[in-house]
């Protein structure tokens, strides 16, 4: 919210957020300034420290995507002007144990896919099942051949199935093509997302108080998410979990955004007016400002 200031006499939106060096998680990964160098106009930073911060986020996961869906509706032209990054902060004793803690993390990201598992588009098993190896079949094969009958009786002959015809055939293969390709093309989906994820999502190994001093934030038990500019400039801030206390502050970053009104909006209108904090004073230099002033 814009009011945030955790007991310091400077509001959170009043301050720049203190750029760190992390790495991303892909492979390989990139090394840079964060969030100076991160790609996008706006950047909306969700910021955790452990794994319990990490799991309060994902309450924000449905109002984040919104605003990201409706962000690149409004603006088709340049939807990537807003971009949503992870930001994991470590403290520096903690680096020695870095490739633990971050496939830990990939874990967290994506738990179908094992971290450091092959492609998701490769088969889970492509070898023989255990106890079944080719060259010890081969060698039971002489062993398991019929008994011979008596040259007295005639030989046994069963009832001849008729062999499928091609047409017959094509039919049976067809409805196996499509499960096929269906599969491996939500396994393409599934992966695409995978890296998606590891991408936008950055490891850094800092002093967590002084970065704490710095940003004004009271302690690292809580995740916290930011909206800044492209100076770091921060234009929106929120912390802990979401809940319907924090529904103003969502409303909040949609008028930020020049996203409109929700129809909750109505009922936190009462809210707004008690903790309005001059939103339309402050003057927010965001893309849509921009746009105005072009035109």
């Amino acid at each position: 919210m814009a009011h945030l200031h955790f007991g310091a006499a400077v509001p959170v939106v009043f301050r720049l957020f203190p750029s760190v060096c992390g790495h991303s998680l892909s492979q390989p990964r990139t090394s840079l300034l964060l969030p100076d160098h991160l790609p996008g106009t706006l950047k909306l930073i969700l910021l955790s420290f452990n794994r319990r911060t990490f799991e309060e986020l994902k309450s924000w996961s449905s109002t984040v995507h919104s605003l990201q869906t409706q962000f690149a509706e409004k603006h088709p032209q340049s939807p990537e002007a807003l971009q949503t990054y992870q930001v994991v902060l470590r403290s520096r004793a903690a680096r020695p144990f870095g490739w633990f803690l971050e496939e830990r993390w990939r874990l967290l990201l994506f738990p179908d896919l094992p971290a450091g598992s092959p492609s998701l588009s490769s088969p889970l098993s492509t070898g023989p099942a255990s106890g079944c190896c080719p060259q010890r079949l081969s060698h039971r094969l002489p062993s398991r051949a019929a008994p011979s009958l008596p040259p007295s009786s005639p030989p046994r002959s069963g009832p001849r199935t008729r062999p499928p015809t091609p047409l017959e055939t094509d039919e049976q293969r067809l409805p196996l093509a499509e499960t096929k390709e269906t599969g491996e093309t939500g396994e393409a989906q599934r992966e695409a997302e995978y890296r998606r994820l590891l991408s936008s999502t950055f490891f850094a190994y800092v002093d967590r108080r002084a970065f704490l001093a710095k940003a004004c934030l009271p302690d690292c038990q809580r995740p916290y998410l930011f909206l800044v500019d492209e100076k770091n400039r921060i234009q929106w801030c929120e912390h802990e979990r979401f809940s319907e206390e924090k529904a103003f502050a969502a409303e909040e970053i949609r008028q930020l955004l020049g996203l409109g009104e929700t129809v909750d909006a109505r009922a936190i209108e009462a809210a707004k007016r008690d903790s309005e904090t001059a939103l339309e004073a402050r003057s927010v230099p965001l893309l849509t400002s921009r746009e105005d002033a072009k035109s």
